[in-house]
């Protein structure tokens, strides 16, 4: 009776919901499918998908009959109720649920995905893996029920419950110790997929896997049992499995190659088409080498795709890599130590490889804890014991060892000399490479490739510092990325042979300069083709005006993260042109011809364009007035316009509302210009005359700190200021005169003061050297004296040189000697017979002269007193 009240109540609330859901479609227009308002419903056919993953509920919201497809993941519901009886698709993952008592997929007769993964506390029990939990799901193909358990002491495999699951095709479970696929498991004959991996953080440990592990499901085509802890596996594990197509033992780091021969017995007895064997060697140990014993099983497979990437790997086998299947499309050697040799040559044997990936060389180690690695992998006896195999030699192959060991010379149009380059030969089907992260380094000189179909190439994240070139045989490549090389030079014929180019990177480099200096556009002179460009983050400051001029195709073009303050460029040939990017910059404001350049490009493309032009240094000033209008009348062309920010601005300044900015900068302009402009003009000429004025006057001491600090770089930035009277100087006195005054100086001063007294003077005429500069030696020879006697005659108050002696040596006594008495002035007659002129008024108030007297019995009192006045202390009152 409680039973049949319940069913009741359940269909009246089914009921009212339905009714709910058609006054809800009928009123806003929108699918409401459940009583969770936050579930997103998408109609498809007669039934709906409901999405309600992430919304944080506890329980299962009641959904309608016509819900057939149900996505609750990432929730907190704890107990399995509710769930309508045309559910296809039921997505439980990552939540709460501990137990699943009570049937709780009773009547679920068309569910066919079941996903119960992450639900760490549904532990592989009786308790709730019981006999008949399944018995309801008769269409069910896939079942995911992998954990990640706390404790696996008291977990059993669910074989009873999963062995009622006659219409399973793909089964997702924990791999447990010493589990094993029991006789009745022979009923699933439809499971094909068996996933046991513990790669996606679920829990996997088989150690060993035995030769009749999967006897009991001979139907099997993929199975994954990557990140499972295996050490060994016994011979012939595979012989009864015929349908095999997808092996996966990856991640398995113990095994080691040894382990090789084992697992690939009997593939030539199946249909394997790919097999994947990373990571099963330990992180750290010296490199290893895949011989033909490891290998010789695949030899006579139909293998598709083969990976054998992180495995410390740095050769193989001579004759190995030519032995494969020639079926091979896809070979994964990354995370290797891959080193040169003579295997290098035979990957053009494998005539169905098209892609080859050898990327990350030498990576992958992490500190510290590969350097800790505790692990112990199986030791590889196979090339101690003489495993050589059978080496399958060609003429057809010695001829290739002859081609590839051999220079070839060829004449390139932009060299003037011929030059030796040498040619690798390909697989002829070969469309990708991924060499990235390989540790490649050095120039990149010409060289040749032969590979028809060649279409991709992948050499990000290496060392490749200059590109020379050219490649020759690379016409057909339409995708290159060779970014983040830290390269500083490409010539202008790197690129000449890439004519198929439709995709280029060249980001994260550092070809700023080789940029700048291509004015006629010759890198870039073959890629008519080329339609995506990327040549961010390369230091550019200035590109030339046609340095795009060949690229007609380009529909997307990106230069951000760079240093340009300005981009004119010759834009109009680019007829598809759909994005340009210049986020980043140093873009204050463009001028007037870059803005027609851009006109001009908008107009043609009907406004097509997006242009991004974030993050660069906005000025919002009214220098910048007509550059913002400009963006204005453009809004809609430039990308996140609202996301600019000005870093000056004379107005509050927003983007998102630029047409009320720009009215608001036009009032302030018209009322600067006014006012403020004018007055900005007379404050600058009125600083201009004074400053101007400042100079003049001290003209002479600006050219004596000039010197001084000239020469205190000279002299490593030691720089002695003789301030002291008891320095010792080179000379007693500096002499300037003039050429009239040529003889009184050496026939009558130079005899009475050095010969007779001692003193040693400077005297331009003896000391001097012809040919250096004549200010030095002024200044030098003033510096190097204690004081300075200059001889004062009309010509010598007429010469510009004494007038720059006279000068200098006033500055030297003030400023370095602390006294204007350094100087001192001889009057001649015709000088102190007549006025004064203002430049020596000052010595004369310092009482810092002797005038020549006319009389000759006057002469010896006269050099009594300039001797004295030589050799007395400056600072002496």
């Amino acid at each position: 009776m409680f039973s049949r009240r319940v069913v009741y109540i359940e269909l009246f609330t089914s009921i009212l919901l339905s009714s709910s859901i058609s006054k809800e479609i009928n009123s806003k227009g929108k699918v409401k499918c459940s009583s969770e308002g936050r579930c997103k419903c998408r109609p498809e056919g007669k039934f709906y998908k409901a999405f309600c993953s992430e919304l944080a509920l506890q329980e299962i919201p009641q959904f309608s009959e016509n819900v057939n497809w149900i996505d609750l993941s990432k929730n907190k519901i704890y107990l399995i109720e509710r769930i309508p009886q045309n559910i296809v698709v039921l997505n439980l993952t990552a939540n709460c649920i501990e137990s699943l008592q009570g049937h709780p997929f009773d009547g679920l007769t068309k569910l066919k995905i079941l996903k119960l993964d992450y639900n760490n506390g549904i532990n592989y029990t009786e308790h709730n893996f019981y006999q008949g939990i399944f018995e309801s799901l008769k269409s069910l193909e896939e079942l995911d029920i992998k954990n990640s358990p706390a404790s696996i002491e008291k977990w059993e495999f669910p074989s009873v419950a999963i062995s009622e699951l006659a219409s399973l095709k793909v089964l997702k479970i924990n791999g447990l110790p010493d589990m094993t696929f029991p006789t009745f498991f022979r009923t699933l004959k439809k499971l094909q997929y068996l996933d046991i991996s513990g790669r996606t953080g679920s829990f996997c440990s088989l150690r060993h896997v035995s030769n009749t592990f999967f006897e009991n499901l001979p139907g099997l085509r993929h199975i994954d049992i990557s990140y499972c802890h295996i050490r060994y596996i016994e011979k012939g594990v595979f012989n009864k499995h015929s349908n095999l197509s997808f092996l996966d033992i990856s991640n398995n780091r113990e095994m080691g190659f040894t382990v090789l021969q084992n697992v690939t017995d009997s593939f030539n007895m199946t249909n394997i088409t790919t097999f994947k064997f990373d990571s099963i060697t330990c992180t750290t140990g010296v490199g290893t080498m895949l011989s033909h014993c490891h290998l010789q099983n695949l030899y006579n497979t139909s293998i598709t795709e083969f990976s054998s990437s992180f495995n410390r790997l740095e050769q193989f086998q001579q004759g190995v890599l030519r032995s494969l299947p020639k079926s091979i499309k896809t070979l994964t050697l990354k995370l290797n130590r891959l080193t040169p040799g003579k295997y290098l040559y035979e990957f053009s044997q494998l005539s169905g490889l098209e892609v080859l990936d050898i990327s990350q060389q030498f990576g992958g180690l992490t500190y510290p804890t590969a350097w800790a690695d505790p692990c112990k992998e199986n030791v590889d006896f196979s090339l101690e014991n003489g495993c050589t195999g059978t080496i399958l030699y060609s003429q057809k192959f010695e001829t290739l060892l002859y081609n590839m060991d051999r220079l070839n010379y060829m004449k390139h149009d932009s060299l003037i000399e011929s030059k030796p380059y040498i040619t690798f030969f390909l697989p002829p089907k070969m469309n990708e490479v991924l060499m990235h992260s390989s540790h490649l380094y050095g120039k990149v000189r010409m060289f040749g490739i032969h590979a028809e179909n060649l279409k991709k190439i992948h050499l990000y994240d290496n060392g490749l510092l200059d590109w020379e070139g050219s490649v020759l045989g690379t016409e057909n490549i339409t995708y290159l990325d060779i970014s983040s090389n830290y390269c500083h030079r490409v010539t202008s014929y790197f690129f000449s042979h890439l004519h198929s180019l439709i995709t280029l990177n060249l980001s994260n480099n550092i070809l700023g300069l080789s940029f700048a200096d291509d004015n006629e556009g010759n890198i870039f002179q073959s890629q008519g083709k080329l339609e995506i460009l990327n040549i961010s983050n390369n230091h550019i400051e200035y590109l030339p005006f046609k340095f795009f001029k060949h690229t007609v195709q380009m529909r997307s073009l990106i230069i951000q993260n760079n240093k340009l303050s300005d981009f004119h460029l010759q834009l109009n040939q680019m007829r598809n042109l759909k994005f340009l990017g210049l986020a980043n910059n140093r873009i204050s404001s463009l001028s007037h011809a870059s803005m027609e350049s851009f006109e001009r490009l908008l107009d043609e493309r009907q406004n097509s364009v997006t242009i991004d032009i974030s993050g660069n240094v906005f000025t919002c000033v009214c220098q910048s007035l007509k550059f913002l209008k400009w963006i204005a009348l453009h809004k809609h062309t430039f990308k996140n316009l609202a996301n600019y920010k000005c870093v000056e601005s004379d107005v509050p300044f927003q983007f998102s509302k630029i047409d009320d900015s720009i009215e608001k900068l036009t009032k302030y302009c018209l009322s600067y210009l006014s006012i403020y402009l004018p007055t900005t003009i007379a404050l600058t000429l009125i600083i201009c005359i004074l400053v101007g004025v400042g100079v003049y006057k001290n003209k002479w001491t600006l050219r004596y700190i000039i010197y001084k600090t000239k020469k205190k770089f000279r002299n490593g930035g030691n720089l002695i200021d003789n301030i002291q009277s008891t320095f010792h100087y080179q000379y007693d006195a500096y002499i300037s005169y003039c050429g009239s005054d040529r003889t009184f100086v050496l026939s009558e001063m130079y005899p009475r003061l050095e010969n007779c007294c001692g003193l040693k003077l400077l005297i331009r005429d003896k000391v001097f050297l012809p040919g250096e500069s004549k200010s030095t030696c002024i200044m030098e020879g003033l510096q190097e004296s204690c004081k300075a006697v200059c001889v004062v005659s009309k010509r010598y108050l007429s010469s510009k040189w004494r007038d720059f002696e006279l000068n200098m040596a006033k500055v030297e006594g003030i400023k370095d000697r602390g006294s204007i008495r350094f100087v001192i002035l001889i009057l001649m007659p015709d000088v102190y017979n007549g006025i004064f002129p203002s430049k020596v008024v000052d010595l004369l108030k310092q009482d810092c002269f002797l005038e020549y007297p006319e009389n000759e019995r006057d002469y010896g009192e006269f050099w009594e007193n300039l001797i004295r006045r030589i050799s007395q202390n400056i600072y002496d009152s």
